[in-house]
């Protein structure tokens, strides 16, 4: 199957899509930085074998929270139980 030229606009489209998601995340990372009064050299220091308390505490809270939000998100995705009995089946025959 050959790469045609509307193969090359869709994969310049997505590629265009992850650099603003990328633009994005890079904003936000900086604005998190802003607020924690770090900069990037801060982070450079960082020893991350043996990280401060405080670091430990903000990524234990992260995980804490990535879990609880991604059981939210696998609930919603999860079909609804339904408890009405199924028409016209009974034990696998079927009734008329």
């Amino acid at each position: 199957m050959p790469f045609t030229e509307q193969d090359r606009l869709n994969q310049e489209k997505k590629v265009a899509e992850l650099a603003a998601e990328l633009d994005r995340l890079n904003a936000q990372f900086e604005a998190q930085l802003k607020a924690a009064g770090l900069t990037e050299a801060d982070l450079a220091k960082i020893d991350l074998d043996n990280p401060p308390p405080e670091l430990k505490a903000a990524l234990a809270e992260a995980g804490r929270k990535a879990e609880r939000e991604g059981r939210e998100r696998a609930a919603q995705a999860r079909p609804a139980a339904s408890s009405a009995p199924k028409a016209g089946v009974r034990g696998g025959s079927i009734r008329a």
